[in-house]
């Protein structure tokens, strides 16, 4: 399965915070998964820690080096992915949300399930998809 972790799974996952649970704990570290985080989520945790919103417990450049560590892989940006943004509908105001859910379209990746561990966060697990997509 492919596994899209938002900003604070990864950062809960990389600091060992107890608010991930084992379960979900195991589901990022099988090695049967495909585990990514976008490069938005890095671009939301530098924003956050440079208006003093977000503290971690290693600097941002030792979270980065255990992404790779942990093979998670770093979805970039890319200006189709922008394109892909004004055409969504506007059911998610936050704009690292509506990047991310550009570059999975992009992807053709489809939103299979989405388990809510608070009202707003959120593992989504995907699946690879060659049909026709539709708008989020």
């Amino acid at each position: 399965m492919r596994l899209l972790i938002d900003t604070h799974i990864l950062i809960w996952f990389l600091e060992g915070n107890k608010l991930l649970s084992k379960p979900r704990r195991q589901i990022v570290v099988n090695p049967q998964n495909d585990v990514f985080v976008s490069i938005a989520s890095l671009w939301e945790a530098a924003i956050k820690i440079s208006i003093g919103k977000l503290t971690l417990a290693n600097p941002l450049a030792e979270v980065i080096k255990q992404i790779t560590i942990e093979n998670i892989e770093v979805l970039p940006i890319a200006p189709e992915h922008t394109l892909q943004v004004s055409a969504l509908r506007f059911h998610h105001r936050d704009p690292f949300d509506r990047i991310i859910i550009a570059q999975l379209l992009k992807r053709r990746w489809k939103i299979c399930r989405l388990c809510r561990m608070t009202a707003s966060l959120v593992i989504m697990q995907l699946e690879f998809c060659n049909k026709n997509r539709r708008d989020l």
